[in-house]
């Protein structure tokens, strides 16, 4: 017995609409998302197209059965992505088809590693000067960019695509003499590195991002995310041995570490004269707290001495220390 009118038309629009909510839904169950709160509202407007896409197809075929109804929905997102991949391509390649992907299943561009909080040394296949390295911090955020080196020559020599890790340090070949960094089509202006021994350049990088095409992300097209990126420089230049002053340690969330800063024998809270190794640079200051006198910068790889530590209500732990061995 053929189902009814309504029954079929009702079948076409859960067809048309289920790739669509599939992928919503695995972006808001997953770790990786790709669809902001900010594309939702665009990105239900395109499902609902797909969704009465859908029923146009199943009432222009006068189908009978509702589970063939709802298959002939789910093949609208795969016709368009015909339709729109057989367009001419733009200059250099770039055209639609190089933005669609469709599949009950999000792509793998939905597949974002997880970013780190965890300092990572990025190792260059030249030899490089002890002590002499880039530290990078990109703050709060963990979009990707690339650190690009160049000799004194203005010729690149390395270029090291940085993936969501918010702390990194790279140890500088011996011919390195200024640095660079890009975000998708966005650079940084070049900045010089210093050639001494055991001297570090810090850099805090920003990066700002504004996404596209939330509409279309309905239809299987990939975000368009536009960068922005900016870079702040400071020479890391280590106090004299049995220097003392405050560092940030970390943050310490459910008995762990939820941001350290320093290498430690143990996970718990350090006791006094706990040995503990920079693993990114920390400001040495006058007493505890961001604003107070700055005394100098212990440099990644520096050793220092804990001789007590200070923690406020929110588990912010701050250490009175002294440099060297």
């Amino acid at each position: 017995m053929p189902d009814s009118p309504k029954t079929i038309l009702l079948a076409g629009a859960i067809g048309g609409a289920a790739p669509s909510l599939l992928t919503l839904a695995l972006n808001y169950t997953g770790k990786a998302r790709t669809i902001d709160l900010s594309d939702l509202p665009f990105y239900l407007i395109g499902t609902l197209i797909l969704s009465l896409l859908g029923t146009a197809v199943a009432w222009g075929f006068e189908e009978k059965n509702r589970k063939k109804a709802v298959m002939l929905g789910v093949s609208i997102p795969a016709l368009l992505s015909v339709g729109i991949k057989s367009l001419p391509e733009e200059k250099g390649g770039k055209g639609l088809s190089a933005l669609l992907d469709f599949s009950l299943v999000p792509s793998a561009y939905a597949q974002v590693v997880a970013p780190s909080s965890a300092p990572v040394v990025v190792t260059t296949p030249q030899a490089s000067v002890p002590g002499r390295t880039i530290e990078l911090s990109t703050g709060n955020n963990s979009h990707d960019y690339t650190a690009v080196l160049l000799n004194s020559q203005g010729k690149e020599i390395l270029s090291s695509g940085l993936q969501g890790q918010k702390f990194l340090s790279i140890p500088l070949p011996e011919d390195a003499s200024s640095v660079y960094f890009k975000s998708g089509d966005a650079t940084t202006k070049q900045f010089p590195l210093s050639s001494k021994p055991g001297v570090a350049t810090a850099f805090e990088i920003d990066i700002k991002t504004k996404r596209k095409l939330g509409f279309l992300q309905a239809f299987g097209v990939k975000p368009v995310v536009e960068s922005t990126i900016d870079a702040e420089k400071r020479e890391v230049t280590p106090p004299a041995p049995g220097t003392e002053g405050w560092v940030y340690l970390g943050k310490r969330t459910n008995n762990a570490w939820e941001t350290l800063y320093a290498k430690l024998p143990s996970q718990e809270v350090p006791s006094a004269n706990t040995k503990a190794t920079v693993t990114f640079p920390l400001k040495l200051r006058s007493s505890p707290g961001s604003d107070n006198q700055l005394i100098g910068v212990l440099p990644a790889g520096h050793s220092f001495t804990i001789l007590e530590t200070k923690s406020d209500d929110q588990k912010i732990y701050w250490a009175r220390v002294k440099a060297g061995p």
